[in-house]
């Protein structure tokens, strides 16, 4: 879609962090390109030309801004979910798989091959699209990750040549002359001292890079929602003065070269840690959390990436949905406290600011969606816990000696069970797990179906137009799985924005209390297309 330049121009002026991401600005009188948020000196009108993606931006010459550094913009909510043009839906789909391949420096080809088109059907979707070619996609995300090396850690440069997906030095040296006009060298700032430490960080934990959020971010609620269903072993959530700390155990199965390609998983461990945002983070609405993990996981920064902004939502617009939400669900508090964010004497947060959490491990989540079924979440978390001492596998030979080290001082230790561990499990193994028989059927129905792949829990697969439409129906015809459960693992699993869970006992709890009529709680159709954010909203409320 065109970019209106009026509009574009407005918005940076204005510096709305609602359109980071959204589209880049190119200074032709210094030959700059900067996010929209960019606190640098406003260029007069004349001088700026406005693009969807910065592979755009560089196919023209210009060269990343080293202040507000495109690298680190967010993800924008409305590509990903565009389902009423299917072309469009594609292109947000092949733009996805080409920013993977490219760090993992496969072919057009192999990419194409991997979403289920042609190579040459690829280029015409991108020249629509962007006005660039999928080779120009590819380089502008190496070079882009690159920078994202060299400006956060100390790395060697060949080792983030290598990272970035460059087949050789030569060629990483090449391409930053060209369209840089720098060496690798020359990007590389000072690092702050103590910028890890400020968040706990193990002095043995490096290197740590950022992620980009819009503000505002209700803390309290996202750390509680994790806490609470955090196994023990598989993840924790430490609070600290600043902010919190969120440890987790992954396992990636990395993006693969072609569509029938099967790579072993990778093992390792990941930390997510924010701190409450500063005044001028709260004056820009941008903030950023610090990302560390275990060496094993670093080669595929760009698909660990990916997994924790849908995680976490880092992506989410939450001012746009907020103005949605607050018109439909009435009598809400303008803050709202919970007893985690009390317990560690932390300022009440926006209420606009609470994530739909997604999955690190989604076949985990679907699991656990069965398991809970009319089970509290902390009855569920503990049977979850059974089930990953049982059939998970052990963090042993998978890490170096530091990386497991780290690991097992904080306590984790084991992973969530593949769904081939329970495929093919014996009746005698669920003994004990209390489990009724009939979420054991469906535990299992469910663990086949994904290891023979007729489900796919993940947009990573080949595209598809109304994917969460698609997933519901192949859920429910599994044995024990239900509207309920369906809509959660779509909500959870595809970071679906507009689920919602018509029979949840809480949520018609909560709608009494708030005066909505039953009729109305049925579908919730006014909060369309942000239900889904109107579910953690009330679960948080509740939980309150």
């Amino acid at each position: 879609m065109p970019l209106s330049h009026q509009a574009c121009y407005d918005a940076l002026t204005a510096r709305d962090p609602r359109f980071d991401g959204r589209f880049f600005v190119g200074v032709t009188s210094t030959g700059i390109y900067c996010r929209p948020i960019c606190r640098v000196r406003l260029p007069k009108p004349q001088n700026c030309q406005f693009f969807q993606v910065a592979a755009q931006a560089e196919a023209l010459g210009f060269r990343p801004c080293l202040r507000c550094r495109p690298e680190l913009a967010t993800g924008s909510h409305a590509q990903l979910w565009s389902i009423n043009d299917a072309s469009a839906t594609l292109s947000s789909h092949a733009m996805q798989a080409l920013q993977l391949g490219a760090a993992k420096a496969c072919s057009v080809a192999e990419v194409a091959a991997n979403i289920g088109v042609t190579p040459r059907h690829l280029s015409r979707l991108a020249q629509a699209h962007w006005g660039v070619s999928p080779q120009q996609v590819m380089q502008t995300k190496r070079l882009l990750l690159a920078k994202q090396w060299l400006s956060d850690s100390r790395l060697p440069v060949a080792q983030v040549a290598h990272l970035s997906g460059f087949r050789s030095l030569s060629q990483f040296h090449a391409a930053f002359r060209q369209h840089y006009k720098l060496t690798p060298n020359a990007i590389r700032k000072p690092l702050k001292t103590g910028a890890a430490q400020g968040h706990g960080i193990d002095e043995r934990v490096k290197p740590a890079l950022r992620l980009c959020y819009r503000l505002p971010l209700h803390l309290g609620a996202l750390a509680a929602f994790v806490d609470a269903r955090a196994i023990k072993g598989l993840e924790l959530v430490q609070a600290h003065a600043n902010g919190v700390h969120i440890w987790r155990l992954v396992s990636l199965t990395p993006t693969s070269v072609g569509v029938n390609a099967t790579l072993a998983r990778v093992n390792g461990w990941v930390s997510v840690a924010f701190t409450h945002p500063t005044p001028a983070q709260q004056l820009a609405g941008m903030a950023y959390a610090t990302v560390c993990c275990s060496s094993s996981l670093w080669p595929h920064w760009a698909q660990l990436r990916v997994v924790l902004e849908r995680w976490l939502d880092l992506g989410a617009q939450p001012r746009a949905i907020a103005h949605c939400l607050d018109q439909q669900l009435p009598q809400q508090p303008q803050q709202l406290g919970s007893p985690w964010s009390s317990q560690h004497h932390w300022p009440d947060e926006p209420i606009a600011g609470i994530r739909l959490i997604g999955a690190v491990d989604t076949f985990e989540v679907a699991v656990r969606a069965i398991i809970g079924q009319q089970v509290s979440v902390a009855g569920a978390k503990t049977v979850a816990q059974r089930l990953v001492m049982r059939f998970g596998q052990l963090l042993d030979d998978d890490l170096g000696p530091t990386d497991l080290g780290v690991g097992l001082s904080l306590g984790l230790s084991r992973l969530f069970p593949v769904p081939s561990a329970l495929a093919h499990s014996a009746p005698a193994d669920w003994q004990g797990m209390g489990l009724t028989q009939q979420k054991i059927v469906a535990i299992q129905a469910l663990a086949q179906a994904i290891d023979s792949r007729q489900i796919v829990l993940s947009l990573d697969g080949r595209y598809a137009p109304q994917a969460h439409e698609h997933l519901i129906e192949q859920l429910r015809a599994l044995p024990g799985i239900g509207p309920w459960t369906a809509h959660y693992v779509v909500m959870r699993c595809l970071s679906w924005p507009d689920a919602w869970l018509a029979g949840d006992v809480v949520l018609k709890r909560m709608g009494r209390q708030l005066g909505l009529a039953p009729v109305s709680m049925q579908q919730m159709k006014t909060c369309s297309p942000w239900r889904s954010y109107a579910v953690m909203r009330l679960w948080a409320m509740a939980a309150s």
